[in-house]
């Protein structure tokens, strides 16, 4: 789930705003990066990251916590919406295949 009103950025945009190379982002700050900021979606293949927890890292200041509990205006992901429709994920992602009609 994506906490509303709250930015996703994947690595290649964290390696923009830290001003290097997506591959000198990899080798040489990911690892310490995922250390301190836990990814959004954590068994996804597709690292996303919250933006302000992402710059307060790249500013050296204290990761900021995500809101705690749920909101109605929360973002779901595809394994989200497959557990409340009762569906796979997979499914889930190709919305015609929702389609009640």
């Amino acid at each position: 789930m994506f906490p509303q009103g709250r930015p996703a950025v994947n690595e290649t945009e964290i390696a923009q705003l830290a001003g290097v190379s997506l591959t000198t982002w990899r080798r040489q700050h990911a690892p310490a990066f995922r250390e301190r900021v836990p990814a959004l979606l954590p068994d996804s293949r597709n690292r996303l990251y919250d933006l302000a927890q992402v710059e307060a890292y790249l500013a050296g200041e204290p990761i900021p916590a995500l809101p705690a509990g749920e909101h109605p205006d929360d973002l779901l992901t595809a394994r989200d919406v497959a557990a409340v429709g009762g569906a796979r994920a997979d499914v889930a992602q190709r919305p015609r295949d929702l389609d009640p009609r």
